[in-house]
């Protein structure tokens, strides 16, 4: 984008700076004791681990979440997460979502939105359903990972469309 100035009564155009996309901020909170992530419009990247009964989601690449580097969240049900559009990257890795002390077990269920997203799901346990969804004409799912991957004892759904 140019302004145009004049000197000595002759048009002239200046260069203004470049501009760049910023990543975005991701929100986590629990809900119903569910960890729900929300995503930005813009392109999201995070990690997600579980250990010692806490969520830690970290941001990747400049993302932020809740306006910082990285939180922790303690959740003992499902995870709910709608990335939003964007070409977005979410990592689960070393997850657990499944019978917990209340006996109940939960289901994963993510939205990717539009874009070119990656989802993967690595090293993980999960008693129950997983449903991954992904509008972006190239997205991509991983699921697996070392020493046995990832189990699922119920039903993987993954679902990849151009919309619109």
């Amino acid at each position: 984008m140019h302004s145009v100035k004049k000197m000595n009564g002759v048009p002239m155009a200046e260069a203004l700076e470049g501009r760049l996309l910023l990543s975005g901020s991701v929100t986590v909170n629990v809900v119903n004791n569910n960890l729900v992530i929300t995503g930005s419009p813009g392109n999201d990247d995070i990690a997600v681990t579980y250990a010692n009964n806490q969520y830690t989601v970290t941001g990747q690449n400049g993302t932020t979440v809740n306006g910082q580097a990285s939180v922790s969240k303690t959740a003992i049900g499902g995870v709910s997460a709608n990335m939003g559009d964007g070409d977005d990257v979410l990592t689960f890795s070393g997850i657990f979502v499944g019978d917990r002390p209340n006996g109940i077990r939960h289901d994963m269920t993510v939205d990717m939105g539009k874009g070119h997203d990656q989802f993967s799901l690595l090293n993980a346990s999960q008693a129950m359903n997983v449903t991954v969804k992904a509008e972006g004409a190239s997205s991509s799912f991983t699921i697996g990972g070392d020493n046995g991957g990832t189990r699922i004892w119920g039903n993987l759904s993954l679902t990849s469309c151009k919309l619109g």
